[in-house]
């Protein structure tokens, strides 16, 4: 009986001794990936940083993080461990470029500013005159950290009577002027479904006065293709006014801008089109329709 307690009493113990060894194991693997992961992320701040440093260098204030996306798109790929997202990659790129930028000039005073200080700048710079050198001051002071989704005063060309409130994305829709800008304030956190207080986005005002290159930049930064304004019109019914927008029409019934939607005054977009005379565009429209039906019909039977 002695013995049998004796054995079973060891084999208890070797049991034990075998889970603390594997508890033991564990943890100096785990202490050893997340080692390698700090040496990892200090590397690819340091490989972020000379990127970036390089574009400063070449004063691409524009596009601070260029071949940014890249490096980490790799290194994603190439990494499986690795713990971080690509957003919070691009965070920290950022934040380098924050700094590169306040490091690059000794005698630049922008760079101790305040946020609310800094959004003045960016305001003032936006609602004077423009000029490429006045662009690349904004996109500075937007690297630095003001709001890009801040709203400007905006007269227009011809008339200073009429002054609208306008987001910055809207502002530059509807002027044409700081179009450089957009890549960068999308990139830094700007809405892309931001409206003025008619409820119009930057997607419906584009499409509206013609702006293909914008509409499809809109739609890749994932702006609303079926929002509606306070009037509810959509960005397809805004361009459906004019026959010579038929690209844009095309390419936001591409997308899959919804061609039953209707406004407040009860029309669609065909409507539109139709009351205006734009054949062209009601053509367009008839036969996406026609396209979806034939779906419909193939899907159900």
């Amino acid at each position: 009986m002695k013995n049998k307690l004796k054995l079973l009493s060891y084999l208890i113990l070797m049991n034990l001794s075998q889970n603390i060894l594997s508890i033991n194991k564990d943890v100096k693997t785990n202490l050893s990936k997340s080692a390698n992961n700090i040496i990892n992320i200090d590397t690819i701040k340091e490989n972020m940083k000379n990127i970036i440093r390089k574009n400063i260098i070449n004063n691409d204030f524009l596009h601070p993080l260029k071949s940014i996306d890249e490096y980490i798109n790799s290194l994603l790929l190439t990494n499986k461990e690795l713990y971080l997202s690509k957003s919070n990659l691009i965070s920290k790129a950022k934040l380098i470029a924050k700094e590169l930028l306040k490091a690059s000039s000794l005698h630049w005073p922008e760079k101790k500013l305040t946020k609310e200080q800094l959004n003045q700048l960016l305001k003032n710079i936006l609602e004077g005159h423009y000029t490429h050198q006045n662009e690349i001051k904004a996109a500075k002071l937007i690297i630095l950290g003001a709001n890009p989704n801040m709203t400007v005063h905006y007269s227009g060309p011809f008339s200073k009577k009429y002054i609208e409130n306008l987001p910055i994305l809207i502002m530059i829709t509807k002027s044409g002027e700081f179009k450089n800008l957009l890549d960068l304030l999308m990139l830094y956190g700007a809405n892309p479904n931001i409206t003025n207080k008619y409820g119009i986005t930057s997607l419906m005002m584009a499409a509206y006065q013609g702006k293909e290159d914008l509409v499809n930049k809109l739609l890749n930064y994932k702006a609303n293709i079926n929002a509606q304004s306070r009037s509810k019109r959509t960005a397809l019914m805004w361009a459906a006014e004019n026959d010579s927008n038929s690209d844009i029409v095309k390419l936001l019934l591409d997308k899959g801008a919804k061609i039953t939607i209707k406004n407040k005054k009860n029309h669609t977009a065909r409507d539109i089109a139709r009351r205006l005379g734009n054949e062209q565009i009601v053509k367009l429209i008839d036969s996406k329709t026609e396209e979806l039906n034939k779906k419909r019909i193939n899907t159900s039977s």
